[in-house]
């Protein structure tokens, strides 16, 4: 069986921490639409904090939600449990997504290195 590095970097970022502390955050930036249409600019998804079953529900509620195909998921987390980064992984590659490690800048540019 062949893992995705995708789900094997979540799986990894996960065992990290021992015990999450508190759920991660999932929040959603949007183009303006006249930059989506002038840049091709997609959605950007930013998941802050340890990764645990809620997070995963928040994911999937935001997924459900807004019927996202296309974006950019920027994880920043030092850990959380290993299962739940397995499901956001397959959820993240089930929807076609693309993965970045970075937080969000306060100013709402590029995301930076996290």
């Amino acid at each position: 069986m062949r893992i995705s590095p995708c789900l094997l970097a979540l799986a990894c970022l996960c065992t990290a921490t021992a015990k999450a502390q508190s759920s991660a955050t999932v929040s959603v930036v949007e183009p303006s639409r006249s930059a989506a249409i002038a840049s091709g600019a997609t959605t950007d998804i930013f998941i802050d904090g340890d990764l645990d079953k809620k997070t995963v529900d928040q994911f999937k509620a935001l997924l459900t939600q807004r019927h996202l195909t296309q974006g950019t998921v920027h994880l920043n987390s030092k850990g959380g449990s290993v299962m739940a980064g397995l499901e956001l992984g397959t959820l993240i590659r089930d929807n076609g997504l693309s993965t970045n490690v970075g937080q969000r800048n306060s100013w709402g540019g590029l995301p930076r290195p996290g």
